[in-house]
């Protein structure tokens, strides 16, 4: 009998599902987030992208509201498919994430955006 490992899940900042994430968790499966930035409405941003407390905290870091939440989804143990056509976003979503480490009181602080 095969076991799934790995859950493909849209997870974001916004619309996540902490009852899945813990599912998961319990039953030793990886829940991956996919599209975790979310999407825009033609023209505009990603809501998360101009969340005042993301970009707090983003300012406070030097990084871009993608680094932190992408590095609130990764410090949290789930893994990260981002997808993007500009060379600058595909560096920040690979080595800007990596390159610092929220706060406990950043990772709440996020957290508690719905």
């Amino acid at each position: 009998r095969l076991v799934s490992s790995t859950r493909r899940y849209r997870n974001q900042t916004w619309g996540r599902d902490d009852a899945t994430l813990a599912a998961c968790r319990r039953h030793n499966i990886t829940l991956m987030a996919y599209s975790p930035l979310g999407s825009a409405a033609p023209g505009g941003v990603p809501r998360v992208l101009s969340d005042t407390n993301v970009r707090a905290v983003a300012a406070a870091h030097n990084r871009t509201a993608a680094a932190v939440a992408l590095r609130w989804l990764v410090q949290q143990g789930v893994p990260v498919v981002t997808q993007s056509d500009k060379k600058e976003h595909m560096v920040d979503d690979l080595e800007g994430v990596f390159s610092f480490e929220l706060t406990d009181s950043e990772m709440a602080r996020l957290a508690a955006i719905r």
